[in-house]
């Protein structure tokens, strides 16, 4: 598109615009300094203008797209205003890092702890099973009046009495201090006893005694340990 061409007739610079008197004749046209786009000088009175004539918004003209004669327009920059946006590479603090390593450890951990309390507890659960099932013996293998008070009478098997059964030979227990000795005869209460060495004796070695009421280790203490 052909451009107009006139002469700056007035140019003030503090402010940035001027007029521009047109070649053809007729009204003078504002110009203003953003409208010459970049160029190595500021517009002088008298330069020769090339320029598109539009209309503002008040229905006058105007120059746009104005060229000075004999001097070149640079390409203009960008503005700060019109650079590309990037988007700001986000970092992630060391110590969010940290922490989501901690919590990835606590979490194997538990995963860890859960399986092998899991497989621990299997185990516990099949080993006695196992005791149970292989492990029991026969009815035939152990003695009726030892595996259970009430024991079944199995068709075919012959019945051990219990005066069959070899009972274990006591050991003497020799007190140092006397020359007697105990042994277990199946006494179990103080009333039964003959003394404090004798009460000594059937607490540490005899079942089933009731000398010691309050598990202290000395027996019969209202009779014979005193």
């Amino acid at each position: 598109m052909q451009k107009d061409k006139g002469i700056l007739k007035a140019w003030k610079d503090d402010k940035g615009f001027g007029f521009i008197k047109p070649d053809t004749g007729g009204a003078d046209v504002f110009v203003h300094i953003r409208d010459f786009g970049a160029i190595a000088r500021k517009p002088r009175v008298g330069d020769v203008i090339f320029y598109q004539s539009v209309r503002d918004g008040s229905g006058k003209y105007r120059a746009a797209d104005v060229e000075i004669e004999g001097l070149p327009r640079f390409t203009k920059p960008a503005s700060p205003g019109n650079k590309p946006k990037y988007r700001k590479e986000e970092k992630v603090s060391p110590r969010y890092g940290l922490i989501a390593i901690l919590i990835a450890i606590a979490s194997l951990a538990v995963v860890s702890y859960n399986k092998y309390a899991h497989r621990g507890f299997q185990e516990t659960s099949f080993v006695p099973a196992m005791k149970s099932e292989a492990g029991t013996a026969a009815p035939s293998d152990v003695p009726p009046s030892v595996s259970s008070p009430n024991p079944a009478v199995v068709p075919g098997e012959k019945k051990i009495p219990v005066s069959a059964i070899e009972k274990p030979t006591p050991i003497p227990y020799i007190d140092s201090n006397k020359s007697s000795a105990y042994k277990c005869e199946g006494k179990t209460h103080c009333s039964q006893m003959t003394s404090c060495a004798e009460a000594t004796y059937y607490i540490n070695h005899c079942p089933n005694t009731e000398m010691d009421g309050n598990n202290d280790g000395v027996p019969c203490e209202s009779q014979w340990c005193k």
